[in-house]
């Protein structure tokens, strides 16, 4: 099952109820994010090489091996952004 960009972006406009815009974020934009929340060299690292990898490579996932790891059934995408759009701010 893979995560797919305009999905995604459907499903957030129609449960939102507005416009989405999905950008790309830089490898210098999102190095430059990490520093400031003072994230360390270490886990800035490990996260510019996850992302690069999925920049490259889609992102593949599991509901199943997802489910295994919470001992429960997942979200769905839309039960998210509905929890999301009802959350305080």
């Amino acid at each position: 099952m893979y995560i797919i960009a305009a999905k995604v972006k459907t499903a957030m406009e129609r449960i939102l109820g507005r416009t989405v815009t999905f950008s790309f974020l830089s490898d210098d934009a999102f190095i430059s994010h990490l520093k400031k929340i003072h994230a360390s060299d270490y886990r800035i690292q490990g996260m510019t090489k996850m992302y690069w990898h999925y920049n490259n490579y889609d992102f593949p996932g599991s509901p199943f091996v997802l489910e295994a790891i919470l001992g429960r059934k997942s979200n769905t995408l839309a039960q998210c952004l509905s929890a999301a759009k009802n959350a305080p701010v």
